[in-house]
Order: C-alpha cells, then sequence, then structure tokens
C-alpha cells in the first residue's frame, strides 16, 4: 500500500513488544487475500521509507505455501485499519509476464 496511514494500528519501532504484537495481532485479523480457494493471511507487515525512486508505504506479506495461480483469476486484498475498510481487486491475467505469474 502507498502512502502514509500513521495512527491506524500500525506496529511501529516505538511500540514496546507486547504492543508490536497485540497491534500485529490484531491487523493479522482483518488482513488477507481472498482467492478462489481458502483465503491467504498476513505473515509479516513492514513500513517502507520513501526514497528517491518510490513512495513510502506498508508492505503485507503473504504466505506462499498455498500458492495462487493464474487459474484463480482474481485475488481481492483486504484490509481494516481503525475505521478504514480498504478493499482491492486484481486481476490475474493482467499481471502476467512472459507466460509466468509475476506477484
Amino acid at each position: 500500500m502507498v502512502g502514509d496511514v500513521p495512527s491506524l494500528g500500525l506496529p511501529t519501532d516505538e511500540d514496546d513488544p507486547a504492543e508490536r504484537k497485540q497491534k500485529f495481532q490484531l491487523l493479522q485479523e482483518s488482513t488477507r487475500v481472498e482467492r478462489r480457494d481458502e483465503p491467504l493471511s498476513l505473515q509479516q507487515v513492514a513500513v517502507a521509507p520513501a526514497t528517491d525512486l518510490s513512495r513510502g508505504g506498508t508492505l503485507f506479506y503473504f504466505s506462499r505455501v498455498f500458492a495462487i495461480k493464474p487459474s484463480d483469476k482474481q485475488v481481492t486484498f483486504v484490509t481494516k485499519m481503525g475505521p478504514l475498510e480498504i478493499k482491492c481487486k486484481f486481476s490475474l491475467h493482467e499481471m502476467m509476464y512472459r507466460g509466468n505469474l509475476e506477484l
């Protein structure tokens, strides 16, 4: 996710370990990638600082144990941060490069 989303429940370096764990658990409960089979759950979250080449944002990491396949056709990223619910649909056909799905 690109952009600054301050104070919406993201774990920060200033949090003590218990706060970080609690924030991550709340975020993990409300963040997933929905697909044809079972949804993929959040494994890790990190904040990416802005650089000269890219804007800052939040990085969401999901397990690759249950791979997303082109036959899924579409996946939807879903998260909730505070009162803000975010959903974004991705057409896997548009994510093909040289015959392979590039995630």
